[in-house]
């Protein structure tokens, strides 16, 4: 049987996810204890003009008071964040204003279209179908990627 998201050897599609897993998995679990503290961590961290170092975690961006931002920020922390925090499989990494310029130009629709039916890039970046997420919906994909694009230009 083939399956729509593989091809006759069954490995096009799903190798590079699978690549992805274990970051995925180790960006998505934390030994630290939770920050109780009741202040916003490092927002405070100031975005220069380039991306922040290491890995981004939600904690290190700014909470916006958009409503549309506030939920594409909790949809970015539970599944975007994996690939888009650390920029592997040639995803841009969120903040990083050079690698975001050429994909923003192309529009928010281009944006929308490549998070929500997936993409595969001609220098090998791949995003999969709704970032691997098939329970989230296209307001969410939409919201995920407006928060990606506004803390990335």
């Amino acid at each position: 049987m083939v399956f729509p998201h593989f091809n006759r050897r069954g490995s096009r599609h799903f190798l590079p996810f699978a690549w992805c897993m274990p970051v995925l998995l180790a960006a998505c679990s934390s030994d630290a204890p939770p920050d109780d503290s009741g202040e916003e961590p490092a927002a405070a961290e100031a975005m220069g003009d380039g991306p922040l170092d290491g890995q981004v975690t939600v904690d290190r961006l700014p909470t916006p008071d958009d409503a549309t931002l506030l939920k594409g920020r909790d949809v970015w922390a539970g599944t975007c964040m994996g690939c888009h925090g650390l920029g592997i499989a040639g995803s841009p990494k969120i903040t990083d204003k050079t690698a975001w310029a050429p994909r923003i130009a192309k529009g928010k629709d281009t944006l929308y279209e490549h998070a929500i039916n997936g993409f595969f890039g001609a220098d090998g970046a791949m995003m999969p179908e709704r970032g691997g997420n098939p329970e989230l919906s296209d307001d969410e994909i939409r919201a995920a990627v407006d928060f990606m694009v506004a803390n990335s230009q």
